[in-house]
């Protein structure tokens, strides 16, 4: 049985859903914003861990994969105000965190190999190991050591959130995308949190290499044919970027297997840019990124490669 882990909205788990059923395969998705309203667990030393969904009772033993996708806080009804709201919630997913714990299958990815694989300073620290060049870069709160990048950096710089580039404001999912610095009085309007900051490499294209398993899947994007995506192009709408399949040659390629598995995880999403030079940099790693559009673009494998590695065991 393979267990799906994510939410209502994610499209995503509606593309790999669509393959599942065309294969019959059997699996059950749990949307985390059910619990603990509509879903409840059972845990005992004796009988193992058990979830009751709207139409289904699942014992975790008879799991034998999990796809980890995009989970949500649990969800609690208006009789919770604060501040035992805030309590009830981390109970809820510290029971919930323990008993998804106790499934002995194959994971993609586990939730703490997928935060230890999101780590900027650990991915880009892995990657400079296996052999790739990363950007200058300087993870920061200080505004000295930020302007000393911006000022040595030869051909501009840019600066990038930590973890999370979404920010939810007033109801509304507000997206942090990658930007150049083009002046110092930049610096002055961020806040006292760290940030990325990494040298600007001019570049031809965007190289997506998708990792599942042993498969390493590249696609192309021509990026830099619009200047809204010169530096991130998840500024532009997908359709308007011409996406081809490619391949990586054999160094290349094992380099971004090792990556992936250096941290535990049997799926990573690596962006690389190409230089003018034709030189490959590794930009970061999301072991839980997002793929869908890229099969939907250029008809890449994805799906039923993903389907293949969570249905063989």
């Amino acid at each position: 049985m393979l267990l799906i882990v994510t939410n209502r909205r994610d499209l995503t788990a509606d593309w790999l859903i669509g393959e599942l059923h065309r294969r019959d395969a059997p699996f059950v998705r749990f949307n985390t914003e059910d619990y603990p309203a509509e879903v409840t667990l059972r845990w005992s030393p004796e009988a193992g861990a058990t979830l009751r969904l709207s139409d289904r009772e699942l014992a975790l033993s008879d799991v034998t994969a999990v796809w980890y996708r995009r989970p949500v806080p649990p969800s609690l009804d208006a009789r919770y105000e604060q501040p035992r709201a805030e309590w009830a919630r981390d109970e809820a997913m510290e029971a919930l965190d323990a008993v998804l714990r106790t499934i002995r299958g194959v994971w993609v990815n586990h939730p703490d190999q997928n935060r230890a694989a999101s780590l900027k300073s650990a991915q880009l620290e892995a990657a400079r190991e296996l052999g790739f060049r990363v950007p200058q870069t300087v993870i920061t709160n200080d505004p000295d050591a930020a302007r000393e990048l911006v000022a040595n950096a030869r051909d501009g710089a840019i600066v990038k959130p930590v973890r999370q580039g979404r920010i939810r404001r007033d109801g509304y999912d507000e997206l942090f995308f990658t930007s150049e610095i083009t002046d110092s009085d930049a610096l002055d309007r961020l806040g006292a949190e760290p940030y990325v900051f990494q040298e600007l490499i001019h570049k031809t294209a965007d190289i997506r290499v998708t990792v599942i398993g042993d498969s390493v899947l590249p696609v192309r994007i021509d990026s830099q044919r619009d200047p809204r995506a010169r530096v991130d192009f998840r500024r532009v709408d997908p359709a308007e970027l011409a996406h081809e399949p490619m391949q990586l040659d054999p160094e290349a390629a094992a380099r971004c297997r090792g990556l992936v598995s250096r941290f535990g995880c049997l799926f990573g999403a690596i962006d690389l840019l190409e230089t003018m030079e034709g030189e490959l940099v590794f930009l970061e790693n999301n072991p839980n990124g997002q793929w869908a559009w890229l099969e939907q673009r250029c008809e890449v494998p994805l799906r039923s490669r993903l389907a293949d590695l969570l249905l063989a065991k």
